[in-house]
């Protein structure tokens, strides 16, 4: 566990960096870590959500990526250029490969962070209202917005290494995407799957059925995989990277998105 949090984080663990490999054979403990993840996230949330709403919302969303560092970005920004390339599969990986971010990277990323500040806009706006009377609640509700946030990207992201296993072509057989795809078998995906369920039923009492929202991650990255198969040829590592930032925005403007509509029914 310790590798993994190494390779996918910037939390102190006490190593410098982590084995490639082992981090790859423990890719299914990535919901563990997304609720390692929030904790500290929520703590940084909950103290700024006493000043203003937006400030809160920037910090938030600098402390997720301080706590998780911008590779995961970077993977967005070469997933999306190379999904919006010219030319047949060669030509999307090149592009895809290529140092240079282009206007499809840029655009991708912005709309990711764009949806997760104004997501947390809304997440710290509320955890205000009820820190004015009660601090336990405000950070509970912060931190049951992240863990499902962070739970569903973790599982899109195992999920998309998972689909990987189904592609078996040139551009698929080597890089990070093959590592990880190789070392996670279906028992190995099922212990995921069951993590997170896990996670979910125990946020019930915290936020009732968005609780399942952990599991949104599932069919993002079944989108993502299959796009990923049809213009690249597999799954690669960048692709594993898009999957996540992804999956983690969908949830977070579904959260909003439930909480408004339930808060509107009779």
């Amino acid at each position: 566990m310790r590798d993994l949090i190494a390779f996918s984080t910037r939390l102190p663990v006490g190593v410098r960096g982590g084995d490639l490999e082992r981090a790859a054979e423990q890719s299914f403990l990535y919901p563990v870590l997304a609720v390692l993840i929030s904790v500290f996230v929520a703590a940084v949330s909950f103290l700024a959500s006493f000043l203003s709403p937006e400030v809160a919302a920037l910090l938030t969303l600098l402390a997720l990526y301080a706590t998780t560092g911008l590779m995961h970005l970077d993977g967005l920004a070469d997933f999306s250029d190379g999904l919006f390339a010219s030319g047949g599969v060669e030509q999307k990986v090149k592009a895809m490969k290529d140092g240079a971010v282009g206007a499809a990277g840029v655009f991708a990323v912005f709309v990711v962070l764009l949806a997760e500040f104004v997501a947390f806009l809304d997440v710290c706006a509320g955890a205000a209202a009820h820190g004015v009377t009660n601090y336990t609640a405000a950070f509970l509700s912060i931190f049951a917005a992240l863990v499902v946030a962070e739970t569903s990207a973790k599982l899109g992201m195992t999920t998309c290494i998972f689909a990987g296993r189904l592609v078996r072509t040139p551009a698929a057989a080597a890089g990070l995407g093959a590592l990880f795809t190789s070392r996670l078998t279906p028992q190995k995906y099922a212990i995921a799957v069951v993590v997170s369920v896990a996670i979910a039923a125990f946020l019930l009492r915290l936020c009732g059925g968005k609780a399942f929202l952990t599991l949104l991650g599932a069919p993002v990255a079944a989108l993502v995989a299959r796009a990923a198969a049809k213009n690249f040829g597999g799954v690669s590592g960048d692709v594993m990277g898009a999957t996540n930032e992804i999956a983690r925005a969908c949830t977070l403007v579904a959260w909003v998105l439930v909480g408004h509509l339930t808060s509107q029914m009779p």
